[in-house]
């Protein structure tokens, strides 16, 4: 609702009234200004102008509003987002390296300097790089491995590829086959084998801290031939058995054999064995590891930190 009331002294003429009228309406700004947004918590406006022989005396201008705050919602539209004020699509983003490429469309943008977005972009693709090229490596041995153990199922039957395992599998030796091979079966084929079980072990191991190279070092005969038998059978409660069991002797190693442990630290690399020291106070071995507290050997093992 808007009021105005004119107080005039003098009769004006229409080429005043017009002139009045451009004082009141200011310059283009100030019209913008009154003209532009209301809040619609504003319920009224009251205007009241003044003017005498011809000129504006007075004028005021009054908003009675409820008291509300006005707020503005800027929602990007499905497929975009607004990043430092720009809007643009998701996909065109995270190629920038404004996103990362596992961000989702809902979740808070979790950078606002599009600097560190590329930098957390370019790690995590490095990173699942290399994954991938892990994978690929143990998937490319794996398959070099059925290739042979088909062709000789094909051209020989399953009992002397099954009888050929179970040799090696039980002696721990492939050179004990190679003086009877097969006929068109080479010693390249034997190793192409070895390597993809010995793949499938490693890969069952890790999962509990282990691996080949720490069960060969540190368990025995026994323990090493049924470690074999539970790779060919493809049993990982067993696997993970002995592998615990590796940690657990690993860990144990400065105590249960102080010389097996002092010939260890002589074999590691000189980065490594830098990082192993005696407390003479404590009379134990600890470990000093860049971002990680100190702690005991045994505790690191435990942790993965230290393997063989």
């Amino acid at each position: 609702m808007t009021t105005q009331t004119y107080t005039a002294a003098t009769e004006i003429s229409a080429d005043e009234l017009a002139q009045m009228q451009r004082q009141l309406d200011g310059s283009p700004e100030q019209k913008a200004q009154r003209k532009g947004f209301q809040p619609a918590a504003i319920v009224s406006t009251r205007e009241e102008i003044t003017f005498r022989n011809g000129q504006v005396i007075e004028q005021s201008f009054v908003n009675k509003s409820a008291g509300e705050r006005t707020a503005y919602a800027n929602q990007p539209k499905p497929g975009m987002v607004n990043i430092g004020g720009v809007e643009t699509s998701v996909a065109a983003a995270k190629a920038a390296g404004l996103l990362p490429a596992h961000w989702q469309e809902g979740q808070a943008l979790p950078f606002a300097d599009p600097a560190e977005a590329r930098k957390e972009t370019e790690a995590g693709t490095k990173e699942e790089q290399q994954k991938d090229a892990d994978t690929t490596h143990a998937e490319h041995i794996a398959k070099l491995a059925n290739e042979v153990l088909h062709g000789v199922v094909q051209v020989h039957g399953p009992g002397v590829a099954e009888g050929l395992l179970n040799e090696v599998a039980d002696n721990g030796d492939a050179d004990s086959i190679l003086d009877h091979l097969p006929q068109g079966v080479t010693d390249t084929h034997v190793k192409q084998v070895m390597a993809g079980y010995i793949a499938q072990a490693n890969d069952r191991l890790g999962a509990v801290g282990a691996s080949v190279p720490m069960l060969e070092e540190l368990l025995g005969d026994d323990d090493l031939r049924a470690a074999r038998l539970a790779t060919l059978r493809g049993d990982d409660s067993t696997m993970h058995e002995i592998g615990r069991k590796a940690v657990d002797v690993l860990a144990r190693l400065p105590e249960r054999d102080p010389t097996g442990f002092m010939e260890m630290l002589t074999d590691m690399p000189k980065a490594e064995r830098e990082c192993i020291r005696f407390d003479k106070n404590s009379r134990d071995w600890r470990v000093t590891i860049p971002g990680q507290p100190e702690m005991s050997f045994g505790a690191a093992v435990r942790l993965g930190l230290v393997r063989v």
